[in-house]
């Protein structure tokens, strides 16, 4: 509140400089606009008759979650809400490598996708791209408190804020039994909301596949190694939670090391589903590429070496593992000495590759109208 003290004490100062123009000019000294003011601009949210129904089954609580994901007043200054990085048409990612957040300031990495395998219960990852959050409901008020993105520092002032608002006394009252709005019920909200967007009506998921895609899940699981770490239903692997694909040689951000503190995870960031993967670039923590084509040229011809790369992008012959008795898993061993991999993919099986990448999409899950924004009216 530093900063605000400091406006209205060099805005008494211009006032006193102005007193003689203050008849001819009364609005010259406005009040300041307090910044925990309700902005009724979102309006009411258009909601159905009857819930949709969730794949959870928690009909009313996720309803309320969506009202919250979207509505602006969770933030600071009424400008920014979850939806504003996390679109539904860029299978809730943003389309810009950094997000503006409520002050125009820009986040510190890109805005990774929620979705399914990056965010449902079935998940077992942690959340975030370095996984700082161990589920969703942990997850869902990081961005609210971080200064850049929604800034409430303190979230006890969101439920007298939101109890301003005609509409939620009602949703609360679906949702848990009791119109009173909590801080705990805010959270869970958001959280179930979050955990039950699922996306399986893919090309992939119905068996309709066309020959270009068939042969690139045979590259997918094969020559270009994706199947490694993208494994599993939601491509987001299930026995590699945190790779170092080789991005760069020297780190300018650390990723997981940060959380961890430990060297062995400088570089590693979390595996992403690849679920919806067409609609979410641009691509990486920091949004380097812009299109899938630039992604499978990193992993064909454009990894860098360093100390901690995943192994599976080196060559080491079986026979190696096993005379040393090791699993890919150890991070005690130098793997550095095993040369990086040149996957050489022709042009065709790059194109074949991207379609099976394609081949993830689910139209329904970017147009869903219970994932859909509902103060669009």
């Amino acid at each position: 509140m530093k900063r605000k003290n400091i406006l209205r004490n060099s805005a008494l100062v211009i006032c006193a400089a102005l007193i003689p123009l203050i008849v001819i000019v009364p609005a010259s000294c406005k009040k300041e606009k307090d910044p925990l003011e309700i902005n009724a601009s979102p309006g009411t949210p258009q909601l159905p008759a009857q819930f949709y129904s969730y794949p959870s089954g928690q009909n009313a609580l996720a309803t309320l979650g969506r009202v919250l994901f979207y509505d602006r007043n969770l933030s600071l200054n009424n400008t920014t809400s979850c939806g504003s990085c996390h679109q539904q048409r860029y299978a809730f990612a943003d389309n810009h490598p950094f997000s503006r957040g409520l002050f125009n300031g820009y986040t510190a990495r890109n805005s990774s996708a929620i979705g399914p395998g990056s965010s449902n219960s079935f998940s077992p990852h942690n959340r975030f791209w370095d996984g700082r959050a161990a589920n969703a409901d942990t997850a869902v008020f990081m961005p609210v408190m971080n200064n850049v993105e929604m800034h409430v520092f303190d979230l006890n002032l969101l439920p007298p804020r939101l109890s301003q608002l005609s509409y939620y006394a009602q949703l609360f009252q679906d949702a848990y039994g009791s119109p009173e709005i909590t801080v705990y019920g805010i959270r869970h909200a958001l959280g179930c909301f979050v955990d039950n967007l699922y996306s399986f009506n893919s090309k992939f998921d119905l068996n309709q596949m066309d020959a270009l895609a068939e042969a690139g899940e045979q590259i997918f699981d094969g020559k270009a190694r994706c199947y490694s770490c993208h494994n599993g239903d939601n491509f987001n692997g299930y026995q590699s939670d945190y790779e170092n694909i080789g991005l760069d040689a020297n780190y300018s951000d650390i990723g997981r090391g940060r959380i961890t503190h430990d060297a062995h995870d400088n570089g590693k960031f979390l595996v992403p589903s690849l679920r919806n993967v067409e609609y979410s670039a641009p691509y990486m923590h920091d949004g380097r590429y812009n299109t899938l084509r630039e992604v499978i040229d990193h992993y064909d011809h454009g990894i860098m070496d360093s100390k901690n790369l995943s192994p599976v992008l080196r060559v080491i012959p079986d026979e190696s593992i096993d005379s040393l008795n090791i699993n890919m898993n150890n991070n005690s061993f130098d793997w550095s000495v095993f040369p990086v991999v040149q996957m050489g993919l022709t042009e065709l099986e790059k194109q074949q590759l991207e379609a099976f990448l394609r081949s993830l999409s689910d139209p329904s899950f970017i147009t869903d109208p219970k994932f859909s924004d509902p103060f669009i009216h």
